[in-house]
């Protein structure tokens, strides 16, 4: 029988849940995200199979070391042929130029807003030192 908050504890209940789902998200299944793991693959543990549906993983081979995104969830079950492979460089790379091309808008609205704050500093600063030379004159 579960007694909650019946004696002092380290960490509260909530907490405690907290705890519970990240390390149920951090699993390495095939149905999670789960945790992330060391190489230069970009997405993942995010990209899915179109086929079956299934979180594809990230494999890392030959000379250059690059990664490949495979869908093995067939070959682990069934042992049939896994549905298809990605080459992961090439993925990689045209879903960092898509994140920049929708980040380059606001870059460039903070890029104004910096020139005219810069600029409106300017102006102050000129009318500091105007008046400065007419109280000395």
């Amino acid at each position: 029988m579960l007694l909650k908050d019946r004696f002092p504890a380290y960490i509260t209940w909530e907490q405690y849940e907290q705890n519970l789902a990240q390390l149920k998200a951090n699993q390495a299944r095939a149905d999670t995200r789960g945790a992330i793991r060391p190489g230069a693959a970009l997405l993942a543990g995010l990209v899915v199979c179109g086929k079956c549906q299934v979180r594809m993983l990230v494999s890392y081979g030959g000379s250059t070391n690059q990664p490949l995104y495979c869908c093995t969830q067939r070959l682990a079950n069934y042992g049939a042929t896994s549905c298809q492979r990605l080459a992961g460089s090439a993925l990689d790379q045209w879903v960092s130029q898509q994140v920049l091309a929708a980040l380059a808008p606001a870059a460039l609205d903070l890029s104004l807003e910096a020139a005219q704050r810069v600029e409106l500093g300017r102006t102050e600063l000129t009318r500091v030192w105007q008046q400065r030379l007419e109280r000395a004159a």
